[in-house]
């Protein structure tokens, strides 16, 4: 017996199908696995989702993609299947063990088009002495803000999350290497 596909998620082959369009359109198309695709489509679902990829297998490009069709489906609505769920300037959070991952991730979701933030003990430090205020910034400005496991602890994050203007626009919470999370414990 065939089950019914439901149309009006973007788990479906017509939600899935927009997907890839949406993606076809970019100046530099890449070549989308079906992995960043259904990882997309949940997303879009409002699903929460685990993904288990090896190194350079496209966690990146998964973010930075979805973050491209969020951006396309809230200027274009007509092109949704469903409501969306999503704020007019959506910001994801992206967790990253190391500053040169944070960096790595934010060069290449530039590339994609997207505004990015890193914050980490590094970068703090440079914006402090250039008279920025990289907390302040991010509460406006990105499309992703990446941040060190040990910036989660601090008074000026959690200043940050308690924002309504910045909670308003959170979208996604990524962790890279996730799995460590069990060694990291309640101080996550």
């Amino acid at each position: 017996m065939e089950t019914a596909v439901d149309s009006t998620k973007y788990t479906s082959p017509s939600g899935a199908k927009l997907v890839r369009y949406i993606l076809a359109k970019l100046p530099n198309p890449l070549e989308l696995h079906s992995y960043q695709e259904e990882g997309i489509c949940q997303v879009l679902d409002g699903e929460d989702v685990l993904a288990t990829m090896a190194t350079g297998a496209g966690k990146t490009g998964l973010l930075s993609l979805l973050m491209i069709v969020i951006h396309e489906l809230l200027k274009n609505p007509t092109l949704t299947i469903r409501e969306l769920l999503f704020p007019q300037s959506p910001c994801m959070i992206v967790v990253c063990l190391t500053k040169a991952l944070e960096h790595d991730m934010s060069i290449r979701m530039t590339d994609f088009g997207l505004q990015t933030i890193v914050i980490n003990r590094d970068t703090l430090a440079d914006a402090w002495s250039q008279k920025r205020d990289l907390w302040n910034e991010a509460r406006q400005a990105p499309d992703a803000l990446l941040l060190s496991p040990e910036e989660l602890a601090t008074d000026e994050c959690r200043q940050l999350f308690n924002d309504k203007t910045f909670a308003a626009r959170t979208t996604v919470l990524a962790v890279d290497e996730i799995h460590l999370l069990y060694y990291w414990g309640q101080s996550f």
